[in-house]
């Protein structure tokens, strides 16, 4: 059972890093960086989710165009938990050998876990998540407009999601 629900990998995990993947790590952000949510590379990994196909394509045009993707730490265990609990280790090891070398961290310290706890508790919206708050701080203070996902919260709250809605 653990693996079989896995679904898009072979392709996507067969497009190798960019050759800038060790310094990619100590280079500033680019405004142009696409963020990665939960919701998308979940997608990516779960052949079973309802947007897979949308989110396969997606990422694997980000990849070929070796687009500067980035996330945060909270969304990095937000995503490991949820691999790990419906999918299984298999896909913990898919998503940490092949798809997360391509992804720059912010690691969220006190201060930017304190500005999340801040938002969440000023705007009292109930289906708003500490790390979505915390998403758009980090999207928000490095100049980053779109995210790869599929949680409407990200528009909401002025950026565009890619794969872009259906209309």
């Amino acid at each position: 059972m653990p693996y079989r629900r896995l679904g898009g990998l072979p392709p996507v995990a067969a497009i190798p890093a960019p050759s800038t993947t060790s310094t990619w790590r100590r280079r500033t952000i680019p405004a142009a960086a696409t963020f990665v949510d939960t919701s998308g590379l979940y997608a990516v990994l779960d052949r079973d989710d309802g947007f897979h196909q949308r989110a396969a394509t997606s990422w694997r045009s980000l990849v070929e165009q070796n687009a500067a993707l980035l996330t945060q730490s909270y969304v990095l265990l937000e995503l490991v938990a949820l691999a790990q609990r419906r999918l299984g280790m298999d896909a913990v090891r898919a998503l940490s050998d092949d798809l997360l070398p391509l992804v720059r961290v912010v690691w969220v310290d006190e201060a930017l876990h304190e500005m999340g706890m801040t938002a969440l508790r000023a705007a009292a919206e109930r289906d708003i998540s500490l790390v979505d708050w915390i998403s758009f701080e980090v999207m928000r203070q490095r100049g980053v407009a779109q995210a790869f996902g599929f949680d409407s919260h990200f528009r909401d709250h002025g950026f565009t999601l890619l794969p872009e809605a259906r209309r």
